[in-house]
């Protein structure tokens, strides 16, 4: 629903709908242009009495009937109680319809762009200004034509405030909606991209030697995969071919897809005697040839020194490592097997 950066805007509950007398505190004083003077009073006072009169003249003989005037008179009575209660529903008509205004602007989503809450804000100071008018109306005598007059004007603006109200929400929706399918296409487009890339290399022949321009990924399993070094120039491009690898439905990779799911594993440089953590404040420069090592990371106290027994979560596997094993910043690692 709508809501506006205006100051002048203020929380509204069902109980301020009547009236609409406190909707916008500080709403300008300019004269109303169908304001009560002395000279347009004394007009619609003459436009209702005019005609009693002329009928109740009818009682003079040389006028008319008595009957005539007596029918008459009592038509313009019934004619003026009948405007005052057409005025007085359309008037009440006027009030909950820019209640209801008032209530759309004031639940609406920020707004996105400053063309937008510019717009909103010349909404906000059309609502206050019938507002006023609404306001003076009351004051008015109901039963006055010049008060029709100006009912039937509010009305024509307050539809069109509604009506310009409805296209901006329309065309606020529509931009966040184009937003979006550019943000999908694009992660399909990223998506298919890796996809081949993986297609491409799955069909590459594996033996002792690696692929050229190739690097060898070990999963938490112990398998090794031939990933191009071009996947792996930064660690957030590595994680997305990870993902991808690991979109299969054999357990193994539902299992590691979930240790990456949950963060609960990290990536390696194994170099033999020397590891080198990769992440994404540190990221070294890869080379055709190395060998990068996924460990997932399990918690688990140790109560003995000569091995830890690590339980995988997921699968239940248990692995036993010496304590030399267990020297990674402290966070363990474990291979994850279902056999």
């Amino acid at each position: 629903m709508l809501s506006s950066n205006s100051s002048s805007m203020h929380p509204v509950t069902a109980g301020s709908e009547p009236g609409l007398e406190e909707l916008f505190p500080g709403s300008p004083s300019t004269p109303y242009p169908w304001g009560a003077s002395p000279a347009h009073e004394a007009s619609d006072i003459a436009h209702v009495a005019l005609p009693l009169v002329q009928a109740f003249t009818g009682v003079i003989p040389v006028a008319g009937t008595p009957m005539h005037a007596a029918i008459g008179g009592l038509l313009g009575i019934f004619q003026v109680i009948d405007t005052f209660n057409r005025n007085k529903a359309a008037l009440d008509d006027l009030t909950s319809r820019l209640y209801r205004l008032y209530c759309h602007l004031c639940n609406a989503p920020p707004a996105l762009d400053p063309l937008e809450h510019s717009r909103r804000d010349l909404l906000v100071r059309k609502l206050e200004d019938t507002s006023v008018r609404l306001k003076k109306l009351r004051k008015r005598r109901l039963a006055y034509t010049s008060v029709t007059q100006a009912i039937t004007g509010c009305s024509t603006d307050i539809d069109r405030y509604l009506m310009e109200c409805l296209w901006s929400s329309q065309m606020q929706s529509q931009r966040e909606t184009r937003e979006l399918l550019i943000i999908s296409r694009r992660r399909e487009e990223d998506l298919q991209n890796i996809e081949q890339s993986f297609a491409a290399l799955s069909v590459l022949p594996l033996s002792g030697s690696i692929a050229p321009g190739c690097v060898t990924l070990v999963d938490a399993t112990g398998r090794h995969q031939a990933i191009s070094v071009n996947w792996c120039t930064s660690y957030q491009q590595l994680n997305c071919m990870l993902r991808v690898l690991f979109e299969r439905d054999a357990v193994e990779a539902q299992i590691q897809r979930r240790y990456i799911e949950e963060g609960k594993y990290d990536l390696c440089i194994d170099e033999g005697k020397k590891v080198t953590p990769l992440t994404s404040h540190k990221w070294s420069s890869i080379e055709p040839g190395t060998k990068i090592v996924m460990r997932v990371t399990i918690q688990q106290e140790t109560s003995s020194l000569s091995g830890v027994d690590y339980r995988c979560h997921f699968c239940g596997a248990v692995n036993r490592l010496g304590a030399r094993s267990v020297k990674y910043e402290s966070r363990g690692r474990t291979v994850c097997s279902t056999e």
